[in-house]
């Protein structure tokens, strides 16, 4: 048997001695003592975030080579990695439905604080009434489903 030397170009950025990561054109390939074992576009951020936290998963680089590397911070490969954990490479693309809806907020709620607003109340007097965050209310004013009252 013949061991087999990493060997890498002087373009190719390492995260250990067997590990490393280069560009070329749009495209950005990992390498594994030489060979290549993984590739995206550049731009492809979900990928990108994918294949760190499989490469991480299967043991070829550690989390902080991985951040330092980059220039990431550790809790954003973390974060990486437990949803590759928990959802697999399907977590990566599928929608982020945490976004745009303040699920506290009902709607005999948006009723009563529009209300409020109506009668000159101040957002932060409201919210602390209503229990919820002051940013909820914003939130709702600014996508137009509550209208905060003019004052002269």
């Amino acid at each position: 048997m013949q061991l087999k030397l990493p060997i890498f170009t002087s373009d190719v950025v390492l995260l250990n001695s067997s590990f490393g990561v280069y560009t070329r054109d749009t495209t950005v390939y990992y390498l594994h003592s030489g060979s290549p074992v993984g590739l995206h576009d550049k731009d492809d951020l979900p990928s990108f975030r994918c294949k760190i936290a499989q490469f991480i998963a299967v043991g070829l680089c550690t989390r902080s080579e991985v951040a330092k590397t980059f220039h990431i911070s550790a809790n954003y490969v973390k974060r990486c990695c437990n949803l590759y954990e928990t959802q697999g490479e399907k977590g990566f693309w599928e929608k982020d439905n945490r976004h745009g809806h303040a699920y506290k907020v009902t709607p005999a709620m948006i009723k009563r604080i529009q209300q409020k607003l109506d009668m000159g109340q101040s957002v932060l007097s409201i919210a602390k009434k209503e229990g919820i965050g002051e940013s909820h209310i914003r939130y709702y004013i600014g996508k137009g489903d509550l209208k905060k009252k003019l004052t002269n």
